[in-house]
C-alpha cells in the first residue's frame, strides 16, 4: 500500500469481504501521507453536514474531499505551511473534519475565551441537541392576559402615572428605555459585530443614556434587581472593560439570532461565571443567566424576556402543568428547560393572539 501508485481494488476482497472497507481506504490514504483524500466516517459526516449529499462509499467521500478542497483553500489557504506543525493540505483537512465531528458543547465552551477561541467560535451551534418534553398546558392564564391587556389599554404602561401601580411606582421607563434601544443603541452598533474599541462606548450608551431619559438611570442595573444580582452586573462591565476582545466576541454571539440560544447563553457564561465562584461573595449563577437575557430581551423585545427565577417559578407552579423551573444556570437542566420554553413561547403566544 505504501508504494502503490493507486488503491488496488482487490485489497477489499483480500482484507475487507463484504464489508465497504473504509478502514481500508483510510489506511491507504494515510500511508501515503496526506498527500490524497483521506476517506473517514467523520470525513463523511461532516460533509453530509456541509451539504454534500452523495457520499455513500469511500469513493463518493473522496471526491467530495477533492471538491470541498477548493473551498478549504480560498477560505484558509494551507493553514499549517511555515509553522513547526506544517502537514500536507489533505492531511490538515483530515485534522479539520475530525475537529468538527468530536468537539463536543462542553469542550467548545471551555476553549471559547482562551488561547484557542478564534478556532472553536465558529463551531458554536453546529450540532444542538436539546431533551424533549410533554407540552405545557395552562389553566387561569386567559385571566391574567385580560387583566394585562386591560391594564395596558389604560395607560398603564404609557405614562409616568402611579395610580396604576398602587401609587408606589412607574412601568414606563421599560418601554421608554425599549424605544432607546431601538433607536440610538442599534443605529449605534453593529451588535453581532461589537468591537474591542466599541465595549466601553457601549456599557457607557445603555448605563447612562445620552437622549432625553429621565425616568431612571441604568436600566440593566435595575433589571438585574437586588444587590448580589446589582453587584453581579457591576462585575460584569468591569470583566469586560478588562477584557474588551473577548467581551466583543461573547457579546456578538449573545446577539446572532442566527445562533442557537443555549450555545449562547452557555457561552455567556462560560466568559463570567468565575465572577460568581469567588471565596468572599455568595452570588447566584442565576445572576448571570438574567443578565444575559436582559441585554437579549431589550435588543429582541418580540423574541426575549428577562429571565427571574422566582416570578416565572411561581408562575409556572401556580398556572401551568409544570411543578416549577430547575435552578441555577447547568447546563444540561438548561437544555432541558429551553425546549420548555419553546412549547411555553407557542402555546403563550397563541393565548396572546386571542386577546390582541
Amino acid at each position: 500500500m505504501a508504494e502503490a501508485d493507486g488503491f488496488n481494488p482487490t485489497w477489499l476482497d483480500r482484507l475487507a469481504g463484504s464489508d465497504p472497507g473504509w478502514g481500508i481506504h483510510e489506511l491507504y490514504a494515510r500511508l501515503q501521507g496526506g498527500a490524497h483524500p483521506i476517506p473517514t466516517l467523520e470525513a463523511q459526516t461532516v460533509l453530509r453536514s456541509l451539504g454534500y449529499d452523495n457520499v455513500g462509499t469511500p469513493d463518493a467521500v473522496v471526491s467530495a474531499i477533492s471538491e470541498f478542497t477548493e473551498d478549504y483553500e480560498s477560505v484558509v489557504g494551507h493553514a499549517s505551511v511555515g509553522t513547526p506543525y506544517e502537514v500536507p493540505l489533505y492531511a490538515e483537512i483530515d485534522e479539520f473534519f475530525r475537529l468538527v465531528q468530536t468537539a463536543d458543547r462542553d469542550i467548545i465552551n471551555a476553549q471559547l475565551t482562551g488561547p484557542y477561541a478564534a478556532l472553536f467560535r465558529p463551531l458554536i451551534g453546529h450540532r444542538v441537541h436539546t431533551s424533549s418534553a410533554d407540552p405545557i398546558e395552562w389553566d387561569g392564564v386567559d385571566e391574567l392576559i385580560e387583566s394585562h391587556v386591560d391594564a395596558r389599554d389604560s395607560g398603564a404602561y404609557d405614562d409616568l402615572e402611579t395610580a396604576h401601580w398602587g401609587g408606589t411606582h412607574i412601568e414606563s421607563w421599560k418601554w421608554q428605555f425599549a424605544e432607546y434601544f431601538e433607536d440610538v443603541i442599534h443605529a449605534q452598533f453593529d451588535l453581532t459585530e461589537l468591537t474591542t474599541a466599541e465595549i466601553p462606548q457601549f456599557f457607557a450608551a445603555i448605563e447612562e443614556p445620552d437622549a432625553d431619559f429621565d425616568a431612571v438611570s441604568n436600566v440593566p442595573a435595575k433589571m438585574m434587581g437586588g444587590q448580589f444580582h446589582r453587584l453581579t452586573w457591576q462585575d460584569i462591565v468591569a470583566h469586560c472593560h478588562d477584557n474588551p476582545a473577548d467581551a466583543a466576541a461573547v457579546l456578538g454571539d449573545l446577539y446572532n439570532e442566527d445562533l442557537p440560544i443555549v450555545d449562547r447563553l452557555n457561552e455567556f457564561y462560560e466568559f463570567f461565571h468565575h465572577l460568581t465562584t469567588r471565596a468572599d461573595n455568595d452570588r447566584s449563577p442565576g445572576s448571570l443567566l438574567r443578565a444575559a437575557t436582559a441585554l437579549l430581551m431589550y435588543a429582541y423585545p418580540d423574541r426575549h424576556i428577562t429571565f427571574q427565577y422566582r416570578r416565572m417559578d411561581h408562575f409556572f407552579g401556580a398556572y401551568s402543568t409544570l411543578d416549577g423551573l430547575d435552578t441555577g444556570f447547568g447546563r444540561v437542566k438548561f437544555g432541558v428547560n429551553c425546549g420548555r420554553r419553546r412549547r411555553l413561547r407557542a402555546s403563550f403566544e397563541q393565548s396572546l393572539a386571542r386577546h390582541c
